[in-house]
């Protein structure tokens, strides 16, 4: 894989999957590796200018569940009108998560789909605050 993934993030690689451990200071801070993880994933590079900025408030009956359709919301951006997300200003409160998500077009980076990115799987999903404050997570994509 070239380049490097961004830190914090690593890459998972199964037979037919694909995913990421996200490791942060924070809970917001794994919601965001996991954007910049999903960029990564799907062309290969961590996108870093926002030309376009679009709203998501995003509801959810647990903390996992929400990571997940943080991510069914970004690849439904990139399917729909081929729009990768690169920053978000977010806000977390119980399960809920509010963002304002800036993004470029996938046709002005020049460059090509990485990994073709189905779904977001529930398969071995896992979201793990720490006492001390730090996140883990691991969420798994189908390809």
């Amino acid at each position: 894989m070239d380049p490097a993934p961004p830190a914090g993030v690593e890459v998972i690689e199964t037979t037919a999957d694909v995913g990421l451990e996200l490791r942060g200071g924070t809970l917001a801070d794994v919601f965001l590796l996991a954007l910049a993880g999903f960029s990564y994933l799907t062309i290969g590079e961590v996108v870093t200018s926002a030309e376009t900025w679009r709203d998501v408030e995003l509801d959810s009956d647990t903390i996992p569940e929400l990571l997940v359709a943080w991510l069914q919301w970004a690849l439904v951006q990139f399917d729909a009108d081929g729009w990768i997300p690169a920053r978000a200003e977010l806000e977390l409160r119980g399960r809920t998560l509010r963002a304002r998500v800036g993004g470029t077009q996938f046709s002005a980076l020049n460059n090509s789909v990485w990994y073709y990115l189905k779904g977001v799987s529930y398969h071995r999903l896992d979201v793990c605050e720490n006492s001390d404050g730090t996140c883990v997570a691991r969420v798994l994509f189908d390809v």
